[in-house]
This record gives C-alpha cells, sequence and structure tokens, in this order.
C-alpha cells in the first residue's frame, strides 16, 4: 500500500514525528506474542492522519510491564532485519 520510504515521510513530514527510519514487525511476530493487530482505523483522530498502510498493534488489555516487554521484544524482532528504510541511503 505504500513504500518504506513513504511510510517514513508520512510520519516525519505529515505527521511532524521525528524517527531513525523504518523497520518491519510481522503479523506472526504479533500473534507469537499474543497481541492482536488490525488494520489503522479510519476513524483516528484528524491529527493522526490515518494511513492505509498502517496497522495496528493491541497492547490495550495489557498492564504497562507487559505492554513494555511485548514491544521490547517486537523491537528486538524488526531490529535483527535490516531496516526497511534510512534516510540518506539509498
Amino acid at each position: 500500500m505504500t513504500s518504506a520510504e513513504g511510510a517514513f515521510s508520512h510520519h516525519t513530514e505529515r505527521l511532524q514525528l521525528l524517527s531513525a527510519g523504518t523497520w518491519g514487525v510481522l503479523v506472526g511476530e504479533c500473534i507469537g506474542l499474543m497481541l492482536q493487530t488490525f488494520p489503522e482505523p479510519t476513524t483516528a483522530p484528524p491529527e493522526h492522519f490515518p494511513d492505509p498502510a498502517h496497522a495496528f498493534v493491541d497492547f490495550r488489555e495489557l498492564s504497562n510491564n507487559q505492554a513494555e516487554a511485548r514491544g521490547a521484544k517486537l523491537a528486538r524482532h524488526a531490529a535483527m532485519r535490516d531496516p526497511l528504510y534510512l534516510p540518506g541511503r539509498t
């Protein structure tokens, strides 16, 4: 639905958020951590500018400690792969 560079541009230019680049998380990795995934809701607040290429990982039913631990595991999974996009690198 979009490129890794397009996702980076959306995040940094349209949403005005900082980012070092784009890494991917697989739905199977989320399932392995007992996390549900959904397409990003189109009812997101206007300042969020819903991105149809983005997904939502549901941490809502977890304690803060559980969410942080599972989020860290997802980050490690993503970091084991090459980044999908890094600005300034072709």
